[in-house]
């Protein structure tokens, strides 16, 4: 997502860029580190479809308009201010400033939502607020400013998920009164159908590497949605199902064949005969050795 896809104007010689992740192609979200000088015009953003959070990381003196309202605001450093997706907002800068942005666009909103309410982003209800003192989710911005600041080959996949998380913390803080006391958690098991082909789909790649990705694909559900549904329907995690099942299939290929356990290791999945080996003890108490000559 890139900086021209938000809602916040840029095209002001007031306003320039310190950071932003256009660089980085992240999908669903745009984190930027702008700088601000004094103007007195002022300077229209939003009116987008984006949600879009900023972080004082120095205190700010301005003034705000929206609608017909103006009123004057002083941000301390470390406070928040959430902008309403389609909301118009005017600013006039009264010192110079450093904020970190954050815009997170409408398909993440929905997937989130849905996840927690079962609702979409249509039904999305958030009013405009300034200068929120939300530790939690300033520490959260904090952490995707550095994935921006430090961004290395698992930046991509660490955004994805604060980003996630982010929205969640909008959605379950500061929607409108009104909405979210219609709202109650969204909590289900998987159905007769999914809970048949994702079982089918793993124990007939128990062999490869399969991912959650995967997985939510079989079940057709986004990947936070699939996880809670699935712990719900096998009280264990995919990845603990995954594990008991290789475990399970060894044991059987240990006590029926006569292949080194090497092999074994690979047709059901380990990485290695270590790892093989490891996983083994920890789930049956022994060695597969031991489990083979014990099995005699």
């Amino acid at each position: 997502m890139l900086l021209s896809e938000t809602s916040i104007n840029i095209g002001s010689p007031s306003i320039s860029v310190f950071k932003s992740s256009d660089e980085f192609n992240w999908p669903n979200v745009n984190v930027s580190v702008i700088d601000a000088k004094p103007y007195e015009t002022e300077m229209t953003h939003g009116g987008g479809s984006t949600l879009w959070m900023s972080l004082a990381l120095a205190p700010v003196d301005m003034s705000i308009t929206t609608g017909r309202k103006e009123f004057p605001l002083s941000i301390p450093s470390g406070q928040i201010c959430i902008h309403s997706p389609h909301a118009i907002l005017g600013t006039i800068r009264k010192n110079d400033s450093r904020m970190m942005h954050v815009s997170l666009k409408r398909e993440l909103l929905s997937e989130v939502l849905g996840d927690l309410y079962n609702y979409d982003a249509d039904d999305l209800e958030i009013n405009s607020k300034f200068g929120i003192d939300d530790p939690g989710m300033s520490d959260t911005i904090r952490l995707m400013g550095r994935s921006l600041f430090d961004h290395n080959e698992d930046s991509t996949l660490k955004i994805e998920y604060l980003s996630r998380a982010l929205a969640a913390d909008v959605f379950t803080r500061h929607l409108s009164a009104s909405r979210h006391a219609n709202l109650t958690p969204h909590k289900r098991g998987l159905t007769s159908l999914q809970i048949r082909r994702v079982s089918d789909y793993i124990h007939a790649n128990l062999a490869a590497d399969i991912s959650l990705d995967d997985l939510a694909r079989v079940t057709g559900l986004s990947r936070t949605l699939f996880i809670q549904c699935f712990k719900e329907s096998f009280k264990e995690t995919p990845h603990q199902y995954i594990i008991r099942n290789r475990i399970r299939r060894s044991q059987n290929m240990l006590t029926g064949s006569t292949l080194p356990s090497v092999e074994i290791a690979l047709a059901c999945g380990f990485s290695d005969q270590a790892h093989f080996c490891r996983s083994f003890q920890k789930s049956t108490g022994m060695t597969p050795i031991a489990y083979r000559r014990q099995s005699q």
